[in-house]
């Protein structure tokens, strides 16, 4: 599997990916002493090839990965602003705002969930509770 840590290898990548019917995209934190403590990786996959992104690399820019993000009906994120620089989540917000499709998401930061998020469904031990609106709604309503 290759590590992609430049911009144009991403580009190629993502033009690839774009043609298949489902890319996962999945963020990693790996430990790996010989290189850095903590590497913050991005995991990029479809039926026929993977790669890991490395958004750390000086100079690289995700929006090749953004751009793929415009395609599919339904995304579904697991954290997707854990490990990503302050641009980077700009960059996701942003993506993510033009998305027309449907976003299914999982966050703890409050900002990124209260500006995207349209319901919110909440997991008690007695079943779900759907709200309409953002996070600011989500919290109002539970005083």
């Amino acid at each position: 599997m290759q590590i992609v840590t430049k911009t144009d290898d991403l580009e190629i990548l993502c033009a690839r990916l774009s043609e298949y019917s489902y890319v996962t995209i999945d963020t990693e934190f790996l430990r790996e002493s010989t290189f850095w403590p903590e590497l913050c990786l991005v995991q990029i996959a479809s039926d026929d090839e993977s790669a890991i992104i490395d958004p750390l690399a000086e100079g690289i820019s995700l929006e090749p990965l953004f751009k793929l993000l415009q395609n599919p009906n339904v995304l579904v994120m697991d954290e997707p602003t854990n490990h990503l620089d302050m641009e980077s989540i700009e960059a996701l917000n942003l993506a993510l705002d033009n998305y027309e499709g449907t976003l299914i998401f999982v966050s703890h930061d409050r900002e990124f969930v209260s500006s995207l998020s349209t319901k919110v469904v909440e997991l008690k031990e007695d079943g779900m509770h759907y709200y309409s609106g953002n996070y600011e709604d989500y919290l109002k309503s539970q005083r």
